[in-house]
């Protein structure tokens, strides 16, 4: 047997693989921001918050598409699709890894770390100017 000093290097480094798995996570998330900002956000039907926020989705959720929609009273709401896609960096991750990366994170990712929605006025046909902000 081995004496204690010669195994604490392993237990080292078996408690930084753990930490690095922990650290890899098993949810994906994206910012939704709009212009201007404070506009409600609904994922699916269901209200979310309001803008800027971070939208994450559980693993279990991988991958389909989301339906978000952006409204502000005074502006035409918009309505923006959240896509995965295949992400090539976990891919090369999955192969160094042997497959154990995607124990703990979806091959996919958002289609944009980021989705910027610019929301125009809803400009009334009797008046044919924009209100003031």
């Amino acid at each position: 047997m081995a004496p204690p000093a010669a195994r604490k290097p392993w237990r080292g480094a078996g408690a930084l693989a753990l930490c690095a798995l922990v650290a890899m996570g098993c949810a994906e998330s994206t910012q939704i921001v709009s212009r201007p900002s404070g506009a409600r956000i609904q994922i699916d039907g269901r209200p979310l918050g309001v803008t800027p926020m971070t939208f994450t989705v559980p693993r279990s959720e991988w991958p389909r598409t989301y339906s978000c929609e952006v409204s502000k009273e005074g502006f035409v709401p918009q309505t923006v699709l959240l896509k995965p896609q295949v992400g090539g960096g976990r891919i090369v991750a999955g192969l160094f890894t042997v497959g154990l990366v995607f124990l703990f994170k979806s091959p996919y990712v958002f289609g944009s770390d980021i989705y910027d929605v610019d929301l125009a006025y809803d400009v009334p046909a009797s008046t044919g100017t924009p209100p003031s902000r």
